[in-house]
């Protein structure tokens, strides 16, 4: 999202805007992609920069250990029902030494920034750029591909976030195209929305369980511990984001459960790569093949690994797609 956010802003904004100096801070395997977008910037008002934060360590780091697991739906009736919310707190569970090296790389780079910096957009998954903005009083937003939901589910008018909407479920599969059905797979209770009446005292303690595993977890009180100790101010997922000038969002309001979306979200649909149209023209196979029936487009993610039966369980799940 972020690097098809800058080669919007380099190669299609507006001839008249201002002149744009990026920085771009993230981890090595975004640095071939980045400097390509560098040098292909056509104008000399325009320029990009990376800076490297080392190794990828959101998610690799659990997959080294061995954390990843696959998980159902979250439950409070069996012993490992809450597997999922555990997930999400090993996700968030940096190494304590890793994370505050990141951090104290953050600051470094801020500082070396010549004129100052006027705005970071900052990954949801990002607390240690959320925790160095704050450190140096650099402004600072989301932009990230979540839905709008997943950043104001819990602020909902009348605690809707609580009781409404099925505990951790964030995206409606309603699909713009009629012929597309869209697939999310997420940690998530499997109640319906909105939560029928006699399910609502369940789903309210499914939510309290979720913010219970996530303040409790020992990795997440491991880290919260070194950030005390580095002087780092705030919670590790508690941040203003309230308080903030924007969040950006790759998502559709209308394509989510229906709720009051915060002033500062803002919902600009998918935000890809500029590709040139696909037409029927150039891709006649790629046109028949949509033309014939129901489409079935399954986000299997970019950052995790399958196993065989994974893979049988989405296969299985097409064939019974198909059946319908």
């Amino acid at each position: 999202v972020h690097l098809a956010t800058i080669e919007h802003m380099l190669t299609l904004g507006p001839t008249e805007a201002p002149p744009l100096h990026i920085h771009l801070l993230s981890f090595d395997p975004a640095e071939k992609r980045a400097l390509a977008l560098a040098d292909s910037v056509g104008s000399e008002r325009n320029s990009l920069t990376f800076h490297s934060l080392g190794e990828l360590m959101l998610f690799t780091e659990i997959c080294d250990n061995g954390l990843i697991d696959r998980h159902g739906p979250a439950t409070l009736l069996h012993k490992n029902g809450l597997k999922s919310y555990r997930f999400l707190a090993e996700l968030f569970g940096f190494n304590p030494e890793k994370y505050i090296g990141v951090y104290e790389r953050i600051l470094e780079v801020f500082s070396s920034i010549k004129p100052k910096i006027h705005i970071a957009a900052v990954d949801l998954t990002m607390p240690i750029g959320m925790d160095a903005c704050t450190t140096a009083n650099v402004p600072w937003g989301i932009l990230c591909p979540n839905s709008g939901l997943e950043l104001s589910k819990h602020e909902q008018p009348f605690l809707r976030g609580f009781w409404k909407f099925p505990a951790y479920v964030t995206i409606r599969l309603i699909p713009p195209h009629p012929k597309i059905t869209y697939v999310s797979n997420r940690p998530y209770s499997g109640f319906a929305y909105p939560v029928p009446l006699h399910l609502v005292p369940y789903n309210v303690a499914l939510n309290l369980a979720f913010w219970r595993t996530l303040a409790t977890h020992p990795r997440i009180k491991a880290l919260e511990g070194r950030r005390s100790k580095a002087g780092i101010e705030g919670k590790l997922l508690d941040k203003p984001l309230d308080k903030l000038p924007f969040m950006i969002c790759a998502s559709v309001k209308e394509m989510e459960y229906p709720h009051v979306a915060p002033p500062n979200v803002v919902y600009p649909g998918p935000i890809l790569v500029p590709v040139p149209p696909l037409s029927a023209k150039q891709y006649p196979d790629l046109s028949s093949f949509l033309g014939r029936d129901r489409t079935i487009v399954i986000n299997m993610g970019s950052n995790f690994w399958y196993t065989e039966e994974d893979v049988v369980n989405v296969a299985d799940a097409i064939v019974l797609a198909g059946r319908r």
